[in-house]
């Protein structure tokens, strides 16, 4: 008679595998096709919430950051964050799932752009599919206070949807402790750096110099990494070149000077660091769509921002 070993006896020993992350409840699911413009309303909750962004382009104000979302990139609140969501221009939409899991690292997320490979993008897709077998709709509806369950819901739904969501919880989590190589251009500072931080801190520069005029001479020295280094890093991270993004900061904050009502255009404009008033109305026009003077209306007509 075989040995008893590890509780069998077969002689084989039972390893048992870790926890590391586990999703506890689900209290959202959410997908929003977003109007031109919408302001979402600011809230706080004890709960997770992930915002990803399915197409167009987002602002999560999270605290007194705000964090710029293009297609494909994610932001995690942790529990009890102020939050707001808002549009820029049009044709944007939104996957959003709320949920409890108490071992995700709160100050790894907080404030922080993620940015989502092939596979977890796929995951995203599975996850929303996934709870549209299990949870009643509307999708949309912007205060859900319970989520119910359909009659009918496919064997074993459930624990694919929170096995998904663990699975997309982990690679991530995996993804920010684990630094990316810098490519062989960029210049020796003893350690491997990580192109999100790179990118991050040029944000953090371009948000406190936003009424500057800066030049990618001034961006590079700040930053101490080279011009043609930073803007690769940056348009692979954030999906835009630098100035496209710096100029967006700046037309976002030109939209709240207007609706102030307390500045000329041309007054906003040299504020800023444009040029010219012709130039910050070309670029007005670019991100929003409309002419200030447009967008002056309907800031009037609708009060909203």
């Amino acid at each position: 008679m075989s040995e008893l070993i590890g509780g069998n006896a077969t002689g084989y020993v039972f390893t048992q595998l870790r926890n590391e992350i586990a999703v506890e409840n689900v209290i959202s699911l959410h997908y929003y096709e977003y109007a031109p413009h919408f302001c979402g309303t600011v809230e706080s909750h004890d709960f997770w919430e992930m915002v990803y962004a399915d197409s167009g382009n987002l602002i999560c104000c999270a605290g007194d950051q705000e964090i710029h979302l293009s297609q494909g990139q994610a932001v995690l609140h942790p529990p009890n964050e102020i939050h707001q969501l808002l549009t820029i221009g049009k044709d944007s939409s939104a996957c959003i799932f709320s949920f409890t899991c108490p071992e995700l690292p709160t100050e790894m997320f907080r404030s922080h752009t993620v940015e989502l490979s092939q596979n977890q993008k796929n995951i995203v897709g599975m996850l929303y599919q996934e709870g549209r077998a299990i949870f009643e709709g509307p999708y949309n509806c912007l205060y859900q206070a319970k989520l119910e369950r359909r009659k009918q819901i496919p064997y074993g739904a459930e624990q694919v949807f929170r096995n998904s969501l663990e699975n997309l919880l982990l690679l991530i989590v995996r993804d920010q402790l684990t630094p990316a190589t810098a490519s062989a251009d960029a210049p020796s500072h003893g350690r491997v750096r990580n192109d999100r931080a790179i990118a991050d801190s040029v944000v953090a520069y371009l948000n406190a110099n936003l009424y500057r005029k800066l030049k990618m001479a001034d961006i590079s020295a700040a930053v101490s990494f080279s011009e043609s280094y930073l803007q690769e890093v940056f348009q692979k991270q954030k999906k835009q070149s630098l100035i496209d993004y710096f100029n967006g900061m700046k037309i976002y904050q030109a939209k709240k000077l207007i609706g102030e009502a307390s500045y000329t255009f041309t007054q906003i404009a040299q504020m800023l660091g444009f040029s010219s008033v012709h130039y910050f109305s070309r670029v007005f026009r670019q991100h929003v769509k409309m002419s200030p003077s447009e967008y002056e209306k309907s800031v009037k007509l609708t009060g909203l921002l």
